[in-house]
């Protein structure tokens, strides 16, 4: 209960990632997830990913075929915004799936 009132999550994009932090009193730990190996931004309405359930509906990508999940209790409309926001700060949209040139390196 303690971590669901003073954990926040952080989402940082730049033109060529994106960067989640999860800060507890200012303190914390942060992934970089850089653009070229990111696919499949999407809002998840149905929460039915593992782990991510608590969630409710949020937003995710997938870091080469990874779910990464962030936020929680999203809205469609608010959703909608978000990811415009995201794409347009990004140096290229992101694709439904990875390139098949990273895909072979995996």
């Amino acid at each position: 209960l303690m971590a669901m009132i003073f954990v926040k999550e952080v989402l940082i994009v730049e033109p060529i990632a994106i960067r989640l932090r999860i800060e507890l009193f200012s303190l914390g730990i942060e992934s970089s997830s850089p653009l070229e190996y990111i696919s499949n931004l999407r809002h998840v309405e149905n929460a039915g990913e593992k782990g991510s359930t608590w969630r409710g509906k949020h937003l995710a990508f997938d870091y080469l075929q990874i779910p990464v999940s962030f936020g929680s209790d999203i809205s469609g409309y608010k959703a909608r915004g978000l990811l415009l926001r995201i794409q347009k700060t990004l140096q290229h949209p992101v694709p439904p799936v990875l390139s098949a040139r990273i895909q072979k390196k995996i």
